[in-house]
């Protein structure tokens, strides 16, 4: 028999530190974590002049005496300087988070850090933190939560972490590279992922950056199965959106559509009795969103993607 593959509802919530979870029905596993007690072997430091990213105990007040990496565990960052380490893990999975815990200290939009990945379909480097979007198909989408965004804008331009966030604070990035209806031989076989801390021309004394645990999971979004139903029992359009959107049912039970960014928060949430409701966007952000349709059980009976241009 035909073998269809179903697409998941995706979602993400905040990870905790277990090495295994289960979000909306989908696994997630530790890939790697390190947390600087012992060796990090998916961690390389460049050992160019003047890089000064250090693992150990650092001595600086704002660092708190902690363990990590960190730039330079005794001396404020110099000026000037740009340094760099990487992390690569094994990759065999759709989905990866990646969560850090850190702190930083910096002249406000001129020093600071921010993260790049590699992408070997195009062979170039990409800022991981600039939030939900859709980026040539390939990877599906990348979200990300307590991140930097658009408007955090270092002296050469780049986006990243700046300024003083003086307590611990936990960011996480996640990057879809393939559904199970779609998924692509030309996946990447490693995660290969950059950490970035420049300074411009001035001495600010400052601490600088410090990571104190890095963790990697993959997501398992599902595979196939042997048959599945393919009718839909709704039909949303116009989609892409802009100020509006119908759903148009095709069955004749009461419906409850539920609309979540790419981070699992719930934005959206509408009855359908009638056989089509039109629904305003309102303030909802340019982007991707997934959607569930639930019955009066509450069973999900139909889910999707809607994007607002």
């Amino acid at each position: 028999m035909k073998k269809y593959l179903l697409l998941i509802f995706i979602s993400i919530l905040f990870i905790a530190k277990a090495d295994a979870q289960i979000y909306w029905g989908l696994s997630s596993s530790l890939n790697d974590s390190c947390d600087f007690t012992s060796n990090c072997s998916f961690i390389k430091i460049d050992t160019t002049s003047g890089n000064i990213w250090q693992i150990g105990n650092s001595s600086k007040l704002f660092f708190s005496n902690s363990r990590g990496i960190m730039t330079d565990t005794i001396n404020h960052y110099p000026k000037n300087n740009h340094s760099i380490f990487e992390v690569k893990l094994p990759f065999d999975f759709q989905s990866n988070i990646l969560s850090i815990t850190h702190k930083f200290e910096t002249d406000l939009n001129k020093a600071g850090g921010y993260i790049e990945y590699y992408n070997n379909i195009d062979n170039t480097w990409y800022n991981l933190g600039l939030g939900n979007f859709h980026l040539h198909g390939f990877p599906e989408y990348i979200s990300s939560d307590s991140s930097y965004s658009k408007s955090d804008t270092l002296f050469n331009k780049e986006n990243g972490f700046h300024g003083i966030h003086s307590s611990w604070m936990n960011s996480k990035f996640q990057w879809i590279w393939a559904y199970p209806a779609r998924h692509s031989k030309s996946i990447n076989d490693s995660l290969l992922l950059r950490f970035h801390f420049i300074s411009d021309s001035s001495q600010s004394n400052k601490a600088g950056w410090i990571i104190k645990s890095i963790a990697v999971y993959n997501v398992y979004l599902g595979d196939g199965i042997n048959e599945l139903n393919s009718t839909h029992f709704v039909n949303i359009f116009p989609n892409p959106a802009t100020s509006t959107f119908t759903i148009s049912k095709t069955t004749n039970e009461d419906l409850q559509f539920h609309l979540y960014n790419l981070i699992g928060q719930q934005v959206l949430n509408k009855n359908l009795i009638e056989s089509e409701t039109t629904i305003e966007r309102n303030n909802l952000a340019t982007g991707t969103y997934l959607f569930s349709m639930t019955n009066a059980s509450g069973r999900i009976i139909d889910n999707g993607k809607l994007i607002f241009e």
